[in-house]
């Protein structure tokens, strides 16, 4: 593969599930069951959407995907300015079983809110750099939600950079994009109720099956 594409550009359905069983993470295989994965960037430090979240579900026997830029770190002003003491929050890779339900992201907007506990890091020395250091188990707010909302613009008018954008959760830049995860999520939550699982993965888990 070429690894100088984007990652988004790299991912297929057939590269994702074989990772993840190759890493022991649960796949869904239920009609509209969806498979919420977020794969992290080996740069961890750019302060960009390098990242990636796959969307994966069957539906009538044929495997989907959809592959959106994402981060799943914190952006660069809350690595300086962390909103918790212990320092800014970084998810532990793994898989975490009925995360997220859908609500709104600080009671303004619909995204998955997380409902049940996950590991994070707590990088506290105020520099640029992301360090995997203490951990913690709780509910701290991490969601899945989006950069500003540029209405029906294009898709190059979404952030370029992370900044204030994440503290912790994971978030879409692209509106468009956006429109299409909530969509997808509505599906499964019609199906399979209002209860969202999320796997995040390291870009390095790909090449190492």
């Amino acid at each position: 593969m070429n690894r100088t594409l984007e990652l988004v550009d790299l991912i297929t359905p057939t590269l994702l599930a074989n990772t993840l069983r190759a890493r022991q993470h649960p796949i869904a295989m239920r009609d509209w069951d969806l498979n919420l994965v977020g794969i992290r960037h080996s740069n961890r430090d750019s302060n960009t959407f390098n990242d990636a979240l796959a969307v994966m579900w069957w539906a009538n026997a044929h495997i989907n995907l959809v592959v959106f830029r994402c981060t799943t770190d914190p952006g660069a002003y809350w690595r300086t300015h962390p909103m918790n003491p212990k320092g800014t929050a970084i998810l532990v890779p793994g898989f975490y079983p009925g995360l997220w339900q859908l609500g709104l992201h600080r009671g303004r907007y619909e995204a998955l809110v997380q409902r049940r506990d996950c590991w994070v890091y707590r990088d506290n020395d105020r520099d640029q750099e992301l360090e995997e250091r203490d951990a913690e188990f709780g509910v701290f707010g991490i969601n899945l939600h989006r950069a500003a909302d540029r209405g029906a613009g294009r898709s190059d008018d979404a952030p370029k950079s992370v900044d204030r954008w994440s503290a912790g959760c994971q978030v879409v830049p692209d509106t468009a994009d956006y429109q299409v995860l909530m969509a997808l999520c509505k599906c499964h939550a019609r199906r399979h109720g209002n209860v969202f699982s999320y796997t995040l993965i390291e870009e390095e888990d790909l090449w190492t099956q």
